[in-house]
């Protein structure tokens, strides 16, 4: 393996030739996973060189080896209007409303809130 940095710093020394080829770093942004197509929160491990993203589990199983160049960017997520983005992915609803959605439906349906009423002071 060679001493330049790459995965194997956060890993055990046993990778394979697809992962000792990228020098990565955490990722900086949301960014979608090039291995599972899922989306990359936190943990992720982004490229210096070719700017592959994944997950820091899913470099168990890359197989891609690094172009030592930028890799053609998928669809941005983040930063994009909605309407350019479902165009983009064919979606009718965005990717950030389902996940907001599904975790009100799964956490936020058990907390009690006290409504707050608007008075105009104006008048």
């Amino acid at each position: 393996i060679t001493n330049q940095p790459t995965a194997c710093q956060c890993m055990s020394q046993d990778v394979s030739e697809a992962v000792a080829s990228h020098m990565f770093r955490r990722s900086r942004a949301p960014a979608r996973c090039r291995t599972c197509d899922n989306y990359v929160y936190l943990k992720g491990r982004e490229c210096q060189k070719c700017g592959f993203v994944c997950h820091r589990k899913c470099l168990k199983t890359l197989s891609i080896i690094c172009a030592g160049r930028p890799m053609p960017r998928k669809v941005a997520t983040f930063g994009v209007d909605f309407a350019t983005h479902l165009c983009a992915t064919h979606c009718s609803i965005p990717h950030v409303v389902v996940k907001c959605v599904k975790y009100i439906e799964e956490h936020g349906m058990h907390i009690k809130v006290i409504p707050v009423l608007c008075v105009d002071t104006t008048a």
